[in-house]
């Protein structure tokens, strides 16, 4: 009999994720797996962004791509779940309760969703990794809603599921909680994306003698904001500088507030929103002098890899997992999250290339040692053998 290992999370789309700088969990673990002669199924939603998806297709010329309910990729099987929350997830929770596998991975995308999953496993080994920023203040603040949280990840602790956290914060935080199966595997990254020839008239109209580059969605918690605020300053002092904000949902509202926002401080020829292809967002790396990412927090933080990896020096918010990330301040500038302290950071690593140099070199050796991706899926693959 053939083992079988079924993957559950929020989507799971191959033209995405070819448009991913680095490699991600949810795509490379099915592969990992069905490398090992397992027969590998997708449960998941349709991808969240389907302008995303449009634009996708207009740039590689295909006349559609519409996601179908079912659809084999590389021999891997794909079932997508429509419907509202939680028409979806009754779905997907009676699909569960007809079939049954040998190993079950959850990429968390809701309480319920990972809940439901787990009472419906059959009692097969479950591993679960939890994706969203919240986790950190769900773990540790007070309220209804935390302590539920909490109480329900006790509960799939003690039927057996065994927790992935990406750091080794993350780790520490489940143990307060009292979780006891939990196992430390980070993000990983490839040196190799960003081997590339160098195009820089493919953004050289984002770029200026200075090129501040900034990757996340547009929202509040990502720290946009900050970075727009502190331009008349950075402005002031080198008048040659942009600042380049990437983001998968340029449509949304807070985009247009960010925009109104430099329009208003009278910088908006300084400030470039765009939604990135994948070769653009290379080079974008590749030729920026700094990537500055005013996060409230992240539960890893995936666009730091990527800017390590590019050689990309990094300024961010000192955060228990950028601290991890890069090594107390050794592979990365960490400063307190205010317009003032990333002025005064930004500003003095734009006037110390030797220092930028430095945090680059120290970067992408950190890369290499601890997130490149074989070691990782080494990792992955330690962990699933010691389960089955």
């Amino acid at each position: 009999m053939t083992d079988k290992f079924c993957q559950i999370c929020l989507w799971w789309n191959p033209y995405i994720f070819a448009e991913l700088v680095g490699p991600y969990p949810i795509h490379y673990l099915p592969f990992l797996l069905k490398e090992k002669n397992f027969e590998v199924e997708i449960l998941t939603k349709p991808y969240p962004i389907p302008q995303e998806l449009a634009e996708i297709a207009h740039r590689k010329k295909l006349t559609s791509y519409l996601e179908r309910e079912q659809e084999t990729y590389q021999g891997i099987k794909i079932k997508r779940f429509y419907g509202g929350r939680w028409s979806s997830l009754a779905k997907l929770l009676y699909y569960l309760h007809q079939n049954e596998y040998s190993l079950i991975q959850i990429h968390s995308f809701g309480l319920a969703e990972d809940l439901g999953s787990v009472l419906f496993s059959h009692g097969v080994p479950v591993v679960l990794a939890h994706h969203a920023a919240s986790l950190p203040d769900m773990l540790a603040i007070s309220g209804i809603r935390p302590s539920v949280f909490r109480n329900v990840l006790r509960l799939m602790d003690s039927l057996g599921v065994y927790f992935v956290a990406f750091t080794h914060h993350q780790a520490n935080l489940y143990k307060k909680v009292g979780l006891k199966h939990v196992s430390v595997i980070p993000h990983a990254m490839t040196l190799s994306s960003f081997k590339v020839p160098k195009k820089r008239q493919l953004v050289a109209k984002y770029l200026d003698e200075f090129s501040i580059l900034h990757v996340g969605l547009f929202e509040p918690r990502k720290g946009q904001e900050i970075l727009i605020r502190c331009m008349p300053s950075l402005l002031n002092e080198h008048p040659k500088t942009s600042l380049i904000l990437v983001g998968k949902n340029i449509e949304s509202p807070y985009r247009l507030y960010l925009q109104g926002l430099a329009e208003g401080l009278g910088i908006e020829k300084h400030v470039h929103f765009l939604r990135a292809s994948k070769e653009e967002l290379i080079q974008l790396y590749l030729h920026s002098d700094l990537f500055a990412f005013p996060t409230t927090g992240e539960i890893f933080g995936h666009v730091y890899l990527e800017a390590m990896a590019a050689g990309c020096p990094v300024i961010t918010t000192d955060k228990p997992v950028a601290r991890e990330i890069l090594q107390d301040g050794r592979a990365g500038v960490l400063v307190e999250r205010s317009v003032g302290a990333f002025e005064r950071g930004i500003l003095e690593l734009m006037g110390d290339p030797e220092l930028r140099r430095r945090l680059a070199l120290n970067a992408r050796r950190a890369v290499e040692q601890k997130f490149e991706l074989k070691k990782i899926l080494r990792k992955w693959q330690e962990l699933y053998r010691s389960l089955i």
